[in-house]
């Protein structure tokens, strides 16, 4: 095998892409991912780019970086990436599932637990896909919050990622204390109203795995901060609005 660090065009892409024979299925987030990578300026050649069978007089087909090279087409974005000819073609059943695959958490340095609470903030903004940069900028953004250990549980269900954003989010008054801790340890007793409510229904898996439900999580736990006295928490008629507003009056504050 023989690399080397190339300019790929988007012309030279395209050619690139016509020996794209056999590939596994383009996914679309990881597409998604990489045009804004391209876009937003922060991409730097690493290691890994592009493995072809074959060398550069006689191409025979991509075994890897079908996304980037893509990506380069769908942006007009001309970038450089590390291009590897003579590749076995055995090795296309051990490549891995490209960058969308990769651990947020290495390409970070964040902690995995702060990921999954930005990860939150910026689906709810909208935000599906959202880079190492963008992740980074949020995770600063509520860094005082996330001083404070929110994230021991003794049961998933009750740190499950919807709560503990809403209760980093909330933590960006200063007022949660040691709310976080009396709720994921049933110290009932030292428990609001509204929370005793909140751990009720997540232990009893109200919510559900679905976005709707992961929404209505996190709306109620935000509703169980700042309202200690209720007794009930309503499903909201519209989940995604509510959460945008919630978020919207911690974050966009900062």
């Amino acid at each position: 095998m023989n690399t080397e660090l190339l300019t790929i065009t988007p012309k030279m892409a395209e050619a690139l892409l016509k020996f794209n024979k056999g590939n596994r299925k383009v996914k679309p987030q990881n597409l998604k991912m990489w045009e804004k990578v391209l876009r937003s300026g922060t991409y730097k050649p690493t290691h890994q780019g592009i493995a072809i069978e074959g060398n550069r007089s006689n191409y025979v087909r991509i075994l890897d970086g079908q996304h980037r090279l893509m990506a380069v087409v769908n942006t007009g974005i001309t970038a450089m990436f590390n291009v590897t000819w003579d590749c076995d073609p055995t090795i296309y059943e051990n490549i891995d599932g490209g960058f969308a695959s990769r651990s947020n958490q290495v390409r970070t340095g964040i902690e995995k637990a702060q990921i999954e609470c930005c990860s939150m903030v910026l689906r709810i903004m909208g935000n599906r896909n959202p880079i190492p940069s963008e992740l980074r900028e949020i995770q600063s953004r509520m860094s005082e919050s996330f001083k404070f250990k929110l994230f021991t549980s003794t049961t998933r269900k009750l740190a499950r990622a919807p709560v503990r954003t809403a209760f980093a989010v909330y933590n960006m008054t200063g007022l949660v204390g040691s709310q976080y801790h009396d709720f994921v340890n049933g110290e009932f007793q030292k428990m609001s109203a509204s929370l005793c409510v909140l751990y009720k229904k997540c232990i009893n898996d109200e919510y559900g795995m679905g976005d709707e439900g992961r929404l209505d999580c996190f709306n109620d736990t935000i509703k169980a901060l700042e309202n200690p006295k209720f007794k009930r928490l309503v499903k909201n008629k519209n989940s995604i609005e509510t959460s945008k507003a919630n978020l919207a009056r911690y974050i966009n504050n900062q």
